[in-house]
């Protein structure tokens, strides 16, 4: 049986969330293979293959507001465009800004709850396009 979840690695797993996005970002400025860096970070971070379900509904979605698919998640994050097959019209690709970059991102928790082996964090996270992307 796993140890009991701690408020610590909640917040690493935020500020990786954070990171990550950070990264993939960076990535499409450089004109990498930013599509393949999201799909790795989806995967660890969302569970997509690993779980029979994983419930995501990304915030910015309203036409197809539930993605429980791997692809249709990465729509969201890479945007619809930069996929084959297309994904979704309305994804502009949260993790690249809409192709403006993201340079930092921040989490403050309103409140964590720790229940064993699972965590609910609720507050806000603040992403931010200083200038031009770091």
């Amino acid at each position: 049986m796993r140890k009991p979840l701690t408020l610590s690695e909640v917040e690493s797993a935020q500020k990786a969330w954070g990171d990550a996005i950070v990264a993939i970002s960076a990535s499409h400025k450089a004109s990498e293979d930013f599509v393949s860096l999201a799909g790795r970070y989806a995967g660890e971070m969302y569970g997509y293959g690993h779980f029979d379900k994983v419930l995501f509904k990304p915030t910015k979605a309203s036409s197809d507001p539930f993605r429980p698919s791997a692809s249709s998640a990465m729509s969201y994050f890479v945007g619809g465009d930069n996929l084959e097959p297309k994904g979704f019209d309305e994804d502009k690709g949260f993790a690249i800004n809409g192709g403006k970059g993201w340079s930092k991102v921040e989490w403050k928790n309103h409140d964590v709850i720790l229940n064993r082996d699972t965590a609910i964090a609720m507050g806000e996270v603040s992403t931010w396009r200083v200038g031009m992307m770091l």
